[in-house]
């Protein structure tokens, strides 16, 4: 092989090694592309994932029938269910509480992706992400009156036909106790009437034992 043809594969070997190196390089200083179809977790609302608000609805108002119907088969003392409310009420309060520090840092996380998508020059995805932030912000201001209203709820009339609770976990608590102890009431007073029958009939066989 001639020198000329050495050369010349020499050349066309370093001309590919300058392209991949060129490749490499140009891969590195890209600028990070984040999209709601990358597989990085971001935080854009995906549609199947409940909102920290609608999660907190959903604990407000769960069906809590059966647990009072089974705490006053357990302790049919009214003071119980109070008690029991009272505890639903805070742990109401509490929810209200994890779903505010929940909102605030979502908020953060949007804020600090909102800035990225913006320095890499996506402005359509940073309006939306703008808009979500907002939304989160409208849904934080309604916790307070949640928490509020929590906290006006009174249990001292909780037999009067009065009482009235805008939760459904308090609400289905208090009817699922009351109808059990009613049940309560009437089996004792099944029981009552029963031993009073029983009660006259030995005292009847009595006096009857005694005339004969």
């Amino acid at each position: 092989m001639s020198t000329t043809s050495i050369l010349i594969i020499i050349i066309i070997l370093i001309a590919i090694a300058l392209i991949a190196l060129k490749i490499i390089s140009t891969k590195k200083q890209l600028p990070e592309i984040i999209s709601p179809t990358s597989k990085r977790k971001l935080p854009i609302e995906n549609s199947k994932r409940k909102l920290p608000i609608e999660k907190l609805y959903d604990f407000l108002n769960r069906n809590l029938e059966n647990d009072g119907i089974h705490d006053a088969l357990v302790n049919g003392d009214i003071k119980h269910c109070q008690q029991k409310l009272r505890e639903l009420k805070e742990r109401g309060k509490q929810e209200c509480d994890k779903t505010d520090i929940e909102y605030k840092r979502e908020i953060i996380a949007i804020e600090a992706t909102i800035k990225t998508n913006i320095s890499n020059g996506y402005e359509d995805l940073a309006n939306k992400l703008k808009i979500q932030q907002d939304q989160h912000k409208i849904d934080i201001e309604s916790i307070p009156k949640i928490k509020t209203d929590l906290e006006n709820e009174e249990f001292s009339s909780i037999e009067s036909e009065d009482f009235n609770s805008q939760f459904e976990s308090i609400t289905s608590y208090r009817r699922g106790f009351l109808k059990q102890k009613r049940a309560n009431a009437e089996a004792q007073s099944d029981d009552l009437i029963r031993l009073r029958t029983l009660a006259e009939a030995n005292t009847d066989s009595l006096i009857t034992e005694r005339e004969g």
